[in-house]
């Protein structure tokens, strides 16, 4: 049998079961609902859905939930689905006549089940947004609804950042159970970001590090989910999970950036784990040249090779002073800082703390400052800072590598 006439049997089938529960137990609301699932999962617009629940509402007409259900399936086309409104049978057909149904399909369900809580909320929000005007004008310049909008927007975003691990995977869990649309998958995004996030604060390493993984093999062009599950990565110091993601990451991008963060993890491997792939990491460094075109990418590209000539021990500190001899003159603190940096690496490499030290109080023009005329990297980078202009920002990270230094 095709494909599409299995499924299209299949899809029959699961109709059959719920019009089967539906005629032993005609109340069972929850086949109201698969039923709806079915409709619209096979592209059927809301008059199908309406017409059953409206079907349902009068053969059973103290049933508090179908009326709810009808209420909310008229909610959802008078707030937005303008092309069934006109289709509707009289008066349901009128924007004003059908306000008054939903809410009067509402008022009967409240009779009906006093105790349902949601059906207060449903009723409470339908008199708010019609006093605000929300049926009769434009939402798109309507000021007091785009207020409203916003102001739920971040009342959102502060309960998700209130809850606990626990807490978001229920969330992500009643979201995903929910029928999928552009606005909830947007949501499902963002909470599960946050899960990882708070993983990683309540200091659930592993499960951070297997929900990182997961979020990127599912949206591999996430740019934003990209740079979290790098972090976690990188703070859980997964550098084998990360390598994988990154060469899918090129060949997905192929750009000059997912090449240089490629090269980065590949470096860090050979750091942190001793996997000494040199001439990869040369080879992709040569590559890299030919795509590396401005001024700022090009020095990007001389950073790792100074790295690569430290960690392979390929005459690093001739590299530093080719490198750092082309910054002399340079007064932006970002980028003979990011050379300075290299050197500090270089010295550690060779344990040699004392200059690294040396090093960071030049650069800081401070009075600690003890001298040594005799080795060459030390003169050029007291050249470098002497052209250095001094930021408020770079100064405090360059401090606080010192301190850490000092501390270690």
């Amino acid at each position: 049998m095709h494909l599409l006439s299995r499924i299209h049997s299949g899809v029959s089938n699961v109709y059959t079961i719920y019009d089967q529960i539906l005629e032993d137990t005609p109340s069972e609301i929850r086949a109201y609902n698969g039923k709806r699932k079915l409709i619209l999962q096979e592209g059927q617009d809301n008059r199908k859905v309406i017409e059953m629940y409206r079907q349902g509402a009068e053969k059973l007409t103290n049933h508090a939930l179908l009326k709810e259900r009808l209420a909310k399936e008229y909610y959802r086309v008078l707030s937005g689905n303008k092309s069934v409104l006109k289709d509707l049978p009289t008066p349901y057909n009128n924007p004003k006549d059908l306000l008054k149904s939903i809410k009067m399909f509402l008022e009967s369900a409240k009779e009906l089940d006093q105790d349902n809580n949601q059906i207060s909320i449903q009723l409470d929000k339908l008199e708010e947004l019609s006093s605000l005007g929300f049926f009769s004008s434009d939402c798109r310049v309507n000021k007091q609804i785009k207020q409203r909008t916003k102001d739920l927007r971040i009342q959102r975003r502060q309960e998700i950042a209130a809850l606990d691990s626990t807490q978001l995977r229920k969330q992500l869990s009643k979201i995903k159970k929910r029928m999928s649309n552009l606005d909830r998958k947007k949501d499902q995004l963002i909470t599960e970001k946050r899960y990882i996030r708070t993983l990683q604060k309540e200091k659930k390493f592993k499960d951070s590090v297997e929900q990182a993984v997961q979020y990127y093999t599912r949206n591999p062009k996430d740019i934003d989910g990209l740079k979290l599950v790098r972090i976690t990565l990188k703070k859980n110091k997964r550098f084998d999970l990360l390598e994988t993601i990154e060469r899918e990451n090129q060949k997905h991008q192929n750009s000059f950036w997912a090449k240089l963060s490629l090269i980065d993890v590949l470096l860090k491997r050979v750091e942190v784990n001793n996997k000494k792939n040199y001439s990869e990491i040369a080879d992709l460094i040569e590559k890299l040249k030919d795509s590396g075109r401005l001024n700022r990418e090009k020095y990007e590209i001389k950073f790792r090779e100074i790295r690569l000539s430290v960690l392979s021990n390929q005459s690093p500190e001739q590299k530093l002073l080719e490198v750092g001899g082309e910054l002399v003159g340079i007064s932006k603190a970002y980028k003979v800082d990011r050379f300075i940096r290299e050197c500090v690496y270089y010295f550690e490499n060779k344990k040699m703390r004392h200059y690294s030290i040396m090093t960071l109080n030049l650069v800081l023009k401070s009075d600690l400052l003890e001298q040594d005329n005799d080795n060459q990297l030390l003169s050029l980078i007291e050249a470098l800072s002497e052209f250095r202009i001094s930021d408020t920002e770079q100064d405090k990270s360059i401090l606080q590598l010192r301190d850490k230094l000092l501390n270690s």
